[in-house]
């Protein structure tokens, strides 16, 4: 390539980021990741177990981290084994993880013990209490996403998504790997690191109790985003691109299922916007569980963790909870006393007229749900509900009746309601998927919202 092309190239990538590095690297699915490797102590009061070993982050059978090594047999290790004795482990003299042990081998013809243990506080590394200039992470399975553009050389994608507010400034991009990496996962299914990022305050260093916070509001933020559950990972402080501590945590991930998700694939503006209530919310004190608590029904309702038809019953708690927080809480409309006694399906009814939401059983459902003339939405929600839960023979000969598709149906459209709920009530004013007609993006303009 000529300096004459050369320099049109440079010109044309100048004002384009640089995609971040990820923190850790992934070959394949549910691979483990080396954290640590090299002698490390064990203590359990007075008793010390030196030891030679690795510290893993696993995720398969489930999402943790280990602790393995070999140490000479001593006389109290089997005592502190059998009675679940919890242990410090060492770097040097410095704690840098808790645990238990989670198994213990001895040999007849050596001296040595085999050992593992798990690490459910997490492990670290580095002095935690030193402010940084950024803090990075990892998150595995988030899906993908059509962002803003980031380079890596002269190679170009949109892949970054970014997320300001008042303080903080968070970018996460996809990892230039990831078409291969999604391939893999819907083949292997399991856990896979999609995407990298990074945290930044706006004015002056973040601390390790700041960073950790917005991590928390970021695992709720990206899985509401996602559809599934995910979390940033392997938290490090960085300074003048050193590492300065590193904090790992396991989190709670989802497992890879195929699913849907509100958000459209084309994140703009609003998406960002979103995170600004979003993290007004969660990230001031005061009383916002009703956020986390809907958010967690949601993920276990779209993941189908109790099947269809326990789903139907987990969406309609989700909707329970948000009609307690929006008439009786936030609004006023009613006082407890006079909201408890009503019909399920009449407060589900009042909290979609409330925020101009269409109660009306869709047309492109009216085939599999409209059974008879005047029923709408929520009373249809709340009778397959209650013809699951209830065991009278009369409701069990009635659930007899409904068709197989009529359960996803309902449960689809239960889902889309407390999507839009929460969309609304955070101030979203962007275009999102909906499930229930299985193709199709609404948007709400200003006044409807």
């Amino acid at each position: 390539m000529s300096d004459t092309s050369t320099d049109f190239v440079e010109e044309l990538l100048a004002g384009i980021p640089e995609r971040l590095t990820p923190l850790r690297d992934m070959v394949r699915p549910n691979e483990e990741l080396e954290l640590y490797s090299g002698p490390f102590t064990l203590a359990i009061g007075n008793n010390r177990y030196d030891s030679q070993g690795t510290i893993d982050f696993h995720w398969i059978p489930t999402v943790g981290i280990r602790v393995s090594g070999v140490t000479n047999r001593q006389q109290h290790l089997m005592e502190d084994y059998t009675n679940n004795t919890p242990f410090q482990v060492l770097l040097q003299g410095v704690v840098v993880g808790k645990g238990y042990f989670s198994g213990i081998n001895m040999s007849n013809v050596s001296e040595k013990v085999s050992l593992k243990g798990q690490l459910p506080s997490g492990f670290g590394r580095g002095d935690a209490t030193i402010p940084v200039d950024t803090i990075r992470f990892d998150v595995p399975n988030m899906g993908k996403f059509i962002g803003s553009a980031i380079k890596r050389g002269t190679g170009v994608s949109k892949a970054r998504l970014t997320l300001e507010d008042d303080q903080y400034l968070i970018h996460i991009d996809q990892v230039a790997e990831f078409d291969k990496r999604d391939e893999q996962i819907s083949q292997e299914g399991g856990y896979i690191l999609t995407c990298t990022g990074s945290i930044q305050k706006k004015e002056g260093k973040i601390s390790f109790e700041e960073g950790k916070a917005v991590a928390r509001v970021l695992g709720f933020y990206f899985s509401f985003l996602n559809g599934r559950r995910t979390a940033p990972l392997f938290l490090t402080g960085l300074t003048g691109g050193s590492a300065v501590w590193t904090k790992n945590f396991s989190g709670r991930i989802d497992a890879y299922k195929s699913g849907f998700s509100w958000r459209p694939q084309v994140l703009r503006q609003e998406v960002s916007d979103l995170w600004k209530s979003f993290s007004g919310l969660l990230l001031k004190e005061g009383e916002n569980d009703w956020l986390t608590t809907a958010i967690h029904w949601y993920m276990e309702a779209n993941g189908k963790g109790g099947s269809v038809e326990g789903s139907i019953m987990i969406i309609q708690s989700a909707l329970e909870l948000l009609c307690n927080r929006v008439i009786v809480e936030d609004r006023k409309i009613l006082s407890f006393n006079k909201f408890k006694p009503l019909p399920a399906a009449d407060k589900i009814r009042l909290l979609l007229s409330t925020l101009k939401i269409d109660k009306e059983i869709p047309a492109h459902l009216s085939a599999i749900l409209l059974d008879r003339p005047g029923v709408d939405g929520p009373e249809k929600l709340v009778e397959i509900r209650n013809a699951l839960v209830r065991g009278q023979e009369k409701k069990r000969q009635k659930l007899k009746k409904v068709p197989p598709a009529a359960f996803l149906a309902v449960l689809n459209l239960g889902i889309v309601y407390v999507e839009v709920i929460l969309l609304k009530l955070l101030g979203y004013r962007g275009e999102y998927y909906d499930r229930s007609i299985v193709v199709c993006y609404k948007s709400y303009d200003d006044q409807d919202i």
